[in-house]
């Protein structure tokens, strides 16, 4: 072992914190800890006063202070510290891949911001050394001493190997943070889909939105948390929006179902003009005059995101989000909200009312279809309730095959200019149902 040790330069207590270090490693999973845990160890091979981290930006291109650890415990006065690489030493270090030893910081002048830095905290001098493994180039770590003149060389060969060990656990768990921050993403997508998949069959369904909206509410809420929800139609018009349905955890007469109000006098009616998504906090929620958005002001709402409701021809109206919190809805919650309105949508004449397809040959033979495919679900349900064993996905596949039918006849239809409605838009009852 002492001939192995001297080949190497290292001697063997370097050689036993290196032991150290690497165990150091295997023990924690974040940086922080890490860093906590080798400033203690290496503190008795290196007397150095500063460890720090510098991870390179390939966003920004900047080099960005990590991580600070001080030997003696004391809080270190550092400012906010991102620097292009040309203008830190950690930057030199991680362009030219080599050691850097600075004898004296007093006589450095190649970064002045830096050596300030170092001069506010009593480092005299430093060694940056490249973080850096076979697949990554990462940025630098730096040796701050404040007594003793600096490093001698056979600490710089000793820093070198500790160097190129934390670098392997830096990339290692900057991969398990990234690899955890992508499986969140997954999750989250996935639930978001989850209830895309939940709204789309409550819409199938043979009820009106008014009686579904509740339910569509319930499972908005799984994944995009808020304490109101509306649905606001343009009148005839196009002057006015008409309160559809309304969900609040407050109170629930808050805006009656059929109050009406101006279109320049509402959020909504502003994401109807533009037919583009408002996303409001509260104190932009009180410049509207309007008093139904000067009682949601009231009741505590702090933000608000309505989204238009666009079919190819024209706006329909707007889906509404409302949260008790500030900032509560971020880009990708919108863009959630917007899947969900694209279901909602869906087609215009599917969505108007009450229909039967079967006003042209196509869309006849698909109604024809439709129903052969309903009988088969009613026998399939009359064959269960007798105890026979069916199993569920058949049952759920027919229904949606039937579903799938009816909409391609409807689509037909709609493409060929029919209007197969059951009734015309005087006739009283709940529009905005499917008939399936």
């Amino acid at each position: 072992m002492l001939a192995r040790s001297e080949q190497s330069g290292i001697s063997e207590p370097h050689h036993q914190s290196l032991l150290d270090v690497s165990q150091a490693i295997l023990q924690h999973r974040d940086l922080n800890g890490l860093f906590r845990d080798l400033a203690v160890r290496l503190r008795a091979i290196i007397p150095f006063d500063f460890l720090t981290l510098v991870l390179y930006d390939a966003a920004t291109n900047t080099m960005r202070l990590h991580i600070l650890e001080t030997a003696a415990g004391i809080e270190p006065i550092v400012p906010e510290m991102e620097f292009s690489p040309e203008e830190s030493p950690s930057g030199w270090v991680y362009v030219h891949q080599e050691p850097l030893v600075i004898p004296d910081v007093n006589e450095e002048t190649r970064w002045p911001k830096i050596m300030d830095v170092l001069k506010r905290n009593h480092v005299l001098s430093s060694s940056w050394l490249p973080l850096t493994t076979a697949q990554h180039r990462l940025g630098a770590l730096m040796f701050g001493f404040g007594t003793g003149g600096g490093p001698l060389e056979s600490q710089l060969d000793f820093m070198r190997q500790v160097s190129a060990q934390v670098a392997v656990a830096v990339d290692n768990t900057l991969n398990f943070e990234n690899a955890e921050k992508y499986q969140g993403q997954l999750a989250r997508e996935r639930d978001r889909l989850q209830v895309l998949l939940e709204i789309t069959n409550a819409l199938v369904s043979e009820l009106d939105i008014r009686e579904l909206f509740p339910s569509i509410t319930a499972c908005l809420r799984r994944v995009m948390p808020s304490d109101y929800s509306s649905l606001a139609l343009l009148d005839k018009d196009g002057a006015v929006l008409r309160n559809y349905a309304l969900v609040f955890e407050g109170d629930p007469d808050i805006i009656p179902q059929g109050t009406t109000a101006a279109l320049h006098h509402t959020p909504a009616g502003r994401a109807v003009e533009t037919r583009r998504p408002v996303v409001l906090a509260a104190p932009e929620l009180a410049q509207f005059k309007s008093s139904l958005v000067q009682r949601l002001a009231s009741a505590g709402l702090q933000s608000l995101c309505c989204i238009p409701l666009i079919t190819r021809n024209r706006v329909l109206g707007t889906l509404n989000v409302a949260s008790m919190k500030e900032h509560a809805f971020l880009a990708p919650d919108v863009d959630f909200l917007t899947q969900l309105v694209y279901q909602m949508e869906a087609t215009e004449g599917i969505l108007a009312d009450w229909s039967l397809p079967g006003a042209q040959t196509e869309s006849a033979a698909y109604e024809v279809a439709r129903t052969v495919c309903r009988r088969a679900e009613r026998n399939a349900v009359r064959f269960a309730e007798s105890g026979q064993e069916v199993k569920p996905e058949v049952l759920a596949y027919l229904n949606r095959l039937s579903d799938v039918i009816w909409l391609f006849g409807r689509l037909i239809e709609l493409n060929a200019g029919i209007d197969a409605r059951l009734r015309d838009a005087t006739k009283p009852g709940p529009k905005f149902s499917r008939a399936w």
